[in-house]
């Protein structure tokens, strides 16, 4: 069998050229500086833990930390980002001025400062939030197999149903369903025969299933505004199951 020594050659020298190349790109960018421990501060002293970057410290076994200034305490956890903290076990810290202090938990984003951090306190859950302590958007723990957790928008960390939204101080509570061109916008419950729906320039539509009508209980009725009420008046009768037979009219 022949070897073309020649061209074995130009492999090897094309193979030690490419090294060469990626080291220096490497270097560059910054990657030739302590890929591991000892970096300027920073240190890995937990149990097959790993961290790189400026002033790190990762020191809960199997942890990993990077970036600046921020600690991966909990077993199992990651912390990344400028000055975050994980604290529990397998969690997560992922941005600026973040902490998590219980197991698991999870928490990205942004704090508002190193003094007013974004906590996350609560076990088995996501939390988010931008330049702020308080989050905008929290997911729940579930209640275990086949379960699913809640959603709380809002400085909302219990929610209390499916989807809780509170407002700030001073704020209203507005839930927005904006659609495009002639489309329309609408909030369904218990699939199409009931539905609150609207398209720009139409009516508002109350929908319910033919053998279902419109309940109004503990409250009263009233056709405009509190300073101009209008008065209707209904045009039919009553039937036999108390339903009114015919539509209101303007009176």
């Amino acid at each position: 069998m022949k070897i073309n020594l020649q061209n074995h050659k130009s492999i090897h020298y094309l193979a030690i050229s490419f090294s060469f190349l990626l080291l220096f790109i490497l270097q560059n960018n910054g990657y030739s500086q302590c890929a591991s421990i000892n970096c300027d501060g920073t240190t890995a002293s937990g149990l097959y833990s790993s961290a790189i970057g400026n002033g790190n410290s990762a020191s809960g076994n199997y942890s990993f930390a990077g970036g600046f200034n921020s600690s991966a305490e909990g077993t199992a956890s990651f912390a990344f980002g400028n000055r975050v903290i994980a604290a529990g076990a397998t969690s997560l810290a992922l941005g600026r001025f973040l902490r998590t202090n219980t197991s698991p938990a999870i928490v990205i984003g942004t704090g508002y400062d190193i003094d007013n951090p974004l906590i996350n306190n609560i076990p088995n859950s996501f939390m988010v939030g931008f330049n702020s302590n308080l989050p905008t958007f929290t997911v729940s723990d579930s209640w275990g197999i086949n379960r699913t957790g809640r959603i709380g928008i809002g400085n909302v960390t219990d929610p209390q149903a499916k989807l809780h939204i509170r407002a700030d101080e001073g704020e209203d509570a507005n839930l927005l369903l904006e659609s495009t061109s002639a489309n329309k916008s609408a909030v369904i419950m218990l699939g199409e025969n009931h539905q609150i729906a609207a398209r720009a320039d139409n009516d508002l539509l109350f929908t319910s299933s033919e053998s279902a009508g419109f309940a109004f209980e503990n409250g009263s009725f009233r056709v405009g505004t509190a300073e101009q009420p209008q008065q209707i008046s209904l045009h039919g009768s009553i039937n036999a199951e108390g339903l009114l037979a015919t539509a209101f009219g303007e009176g």
